[in-house]
């Protein structure tokens, strides 16, 4: 089966797009786009000597000079494909074993195929709303995930063209066409928000089409990893930026992991208990991403690591399987430190 896979690179995420698509190429008959989203120039040459040192890879260049939104990439990309399907994968998405057969067995039974979850959370935890966090809708049914995604293209351009409904999040209900929005609610489906492609997939889903979701350990997501990579833009806020990075305490705690009390009785008063649990849950997810972004940066650099400090529990030992998949990937990307120039540069 042929499948090409659209991976979008936003700033600062090069060298981590580099190192999944290594682990990619090497597990997997696959071809991959990199796709640039905002790439300055420096950022871009670099993009393009990634691809051309690499098999079945091609870049493609979004015209723009600030990153667009992943739905509004997704839109572009698709509009034009003429493949029997349409895939994409996140740039901090990895793959660790012999996967191929069981997708393309799946993606032939289905019309939707996704995997993946962030790393920091369960999946199994009952979720209002209709963010990324949420798996299955009111009556079990799986919605599906855009952290790896296959889609058959028929019946997604159908839906599409037939409902004007793209990749694109909604920030609230009032933003959706008024047909669309009276469906979902009429069929259970409403939220505050929607993320990026629920919507798609909630109509895809109406209309009789197949969504599979596949839980398999050799399909890893860390989730929110490209959002702690962005370069910040401007002096005053760089300088902020690297006197709170020396202040905060570099390591992983259950503690951490906790938004300070202040905030979550703000939050709890402002947002009602669902919500709550929905801003407890992506603090969560940014403070290990944030424990990710920094190991990463120790692991292409003479930086020192973060200190996992959990208590043991299925949390930790995902963290730890990640921080060991990470490390094989920039092995298989060549992107390992020169041991001797890290000694000169420590001796200095």
């Amino acid at each position: 089966m042929r499948l090409t896979f659209h991976i979008v690179v936003t700033p600062g995420s090069v060298k981590l797009a580099h190192c999944a698509l290594a682990s990619m190429l090497h597990w997997t008959p696959w071809r991959f786009v990199l796709v640039s989203n905002g790439l300055a120039r420096t950022e871009l040459l670099e993009l393009h000597r990634v691809a051309a040192g690499l098999p079945r890879t091609a870049v493609h260049v979004i015209p723009e000079h600030t990153p667009l939104p992943h739905g509004i990439v997704l839109n572009r990309l698709f509009t034009d494909w003429r493949e029997p399907y349409f895939a994409f994968v996140d740039v901090d998405f990895f793959i660790t074993g012999p996967v191929a057969n069981q997708v393309h067995d799946a993606v032939q039974t289905a019309d939707v195929v996704t995997a993946g979850y962030h790393l920091a959370l369960e999946a199994d935890q009952a979720r209002d709303g209709f963010e990324g966090k949420r798996l299955v809708g009111p009556r079990g049914e799986t919605l599906g995930v855009t952290f790896f995604a296959v889609y058959r293209t028929g019946p997604l351009r159908e839906v599409m063209q037939r409902w004007r409904i793209g990749f694109e999040r909604y920030d609230a209900p009032e933003f959706l066409p008024d047909a669309v929005r009276r469906l979902l609610w009429q069929k259970g489906y409403r939220g505050w928000a929607y993320d990026t492609a629920k919507v798609l997939n909630m109509l895809l889903l109406l209309d009789g089409r197949r969504i599979v979701h596949l839980d398999r350990p050799e399909l890893q997501h860390v989730g929110g990893l490209a959002g702690m990579l962005l370069p910040v833009i401007g002096r005053r806020a760089r300088m902020l930026l690297k006197l709170k990075r020396r202040l905060a305490d570099t390591s992983l705690t259950d503690r951490s992991l906790q938004p300070p009390l202040w905030q979550r009785l703000w939050w709890r008063w402002c947002q009602g208990p669902a919500r709550y649990q929905d801003r407890l849950g992506t603090y969560r997810r940014e403070q290990v991403a944030r424990f990710f972004a920094r190991y990463f940066r120790s692991l292409i650099s003479d930086a020192e690591p973060p200190a996992l400090l959990l208590a043991e529990g299925p949390l930790r030992s995902r963290i730890e399987r990640m921080c060991a998949t990470l490390a094989e990937a920039v092995r298989l990307a060549g992107l390992e430190p020169d041991a001797d120039s890290e000694q000169a540069r420590r001796a200095a």
